[in-house]
């Protein structure tokens, strides 16, 4: 298992640097973005690399500003929530409201 440490406001520069790396990796992946800088930028380029069946956790969605821009990300992608995860503790029993999404296979 190995984790890695972005910066987020170079979130652009370390995707085009990192796009071999990010292309190859080993799929199914678990990206978990917990920050509150650079938001939509950081969804938007992780995305580029994920693939159906990957997971995207957005955390502290209980904040309606992180939330909206969850929304947002949302409105040109489709992801499928996972309701297992997002009510694993209980409905709504966390900080991250139906954020628990998984990319879903091509129809």
């Amino acid at each position: 298992m190995n984790f890695h440490q972005l910066d987020c406001q170079q979130i652009t520069s370390y995707a085009r640097e990192n796009e071999v790396f990010l292309n190859a990796l080993k799929h199914p992946v678990l990206v978990i973005e917990d920050s509150h800088e650079n938001v939509l930028q950081l969804l938007k380029e992780i995305d580029r690399f994920l693939q159906p069946g990957d997971y995207l956790v957005v955390e502290d969605t209980l904040d309606k500003w992180k939330h909206d821009v969850m929304v947002q990300f949302l409105e040109e992608r489709r992801y499928d929530i996972d309701y297992h995860y997002c009510d694993f503790w209980g409905s709504h029993n966390s900080w991250n409201v139906n954020s628990f999404f998984r990319k879903p296979r091509s129809t």
